[in-house]
């Protein structure tokens, strides 16, 4: 059966060298494995959205997809450095909503997957490797069915930004919250890991010789 997919960069400024290279081959990789498992009816296309607010672009974003009646959307942020094999990994799971694991760009470089506990968003850890259920994501990059996106839009209905930042939540972790809230499942799976640049690209090795920290006593834990 042939499946739409769309390949969403939301960027506030331009793609950095280590993850423009890593992205553009990622995007031909992708759309050869989903030619080839969905059929040459298939559809692939690369959306990138440039603009200050994060929130306002993945709102954008969402909406242009149901309009075009994408299937499937795979998140990935400005700086985020996918690894070979990104897309087929994930789709691997059978999961209508599925993140790779990924880690922060300041120390102690915290993973961005979450539990929702005592009304907060608390780290929890992807070690060892294995795939789990969440209650939140830092956005970085997943890949997500449209019908995510339909039930968190029946929940807040028409004309109500899916992403919104607020004094609680960053504007992905509002939305995961109103996903769960819809009944969405979230999972991750730990083997699969894409970098996050800053002055280096931040992996899994980064937060291990951090101990493995799952708190910043500077930051909130409710933020990325």
């Amino acid at each position: 059966m042939a499946q739409r997919l769309m390949i969403a960069v939301p960027a506030r400024a331009s793609v950095r060298a280590p993850a423009f290279a890593a992205q553009a081959w990622c995007a031909v990789e992708s759309t050869l494995w989903w030619r080839e498992t969905y059929g040459p009816d298939s559809h692939v296309m690369l959306h990138i959205v440039y603009g200050p607010a994060v929130a306002v672009m993945r709102t954008q974003t969402c909406e242009e997809a149901l309009r075009l009646g994408i299937d499937w959307i795979l998140w990935m942020d400005d700086d985020c450095v996918p690894n070979p094999g990104l897309l087929a990994r994930l789709m691997s799971h059978g999961k209508k909503w599925i993140a790779p694991s990924y880690f922060d760009r300041k120390p102690p470089h915290r993973p961005h997957c979450y539990e929702f506990r005592e009304n907060r968003f608390r780290p929890v850890s992807p070690w060892p490797p294995r795939l789990f259920r969440v209650d939140g994501i830092g956005f970085h990059c997943n890949l997500m069915h449209t019908d995510v996106v339909r039930r968190v839009r029946a929940l807040l209905g028409p004309g109500v930004d899916l992403f919104r930042d607020s004094t609680e939540y960053t504007e992905d972790l509002y939305f995961c919250l109103m996903a769960l809230k819809a009944g969405c499942e979230l999972w991750v799976d730990s083997s699969v890991e894409v970098g996050h640049v800053s002055e280096f690209t931040v992996t899994s090795s980064h937060w291990e010789a951090h101990g493995r920290k799952l708190t910043d006593p500077s930051r909130a834990a409710a933020t990325e």
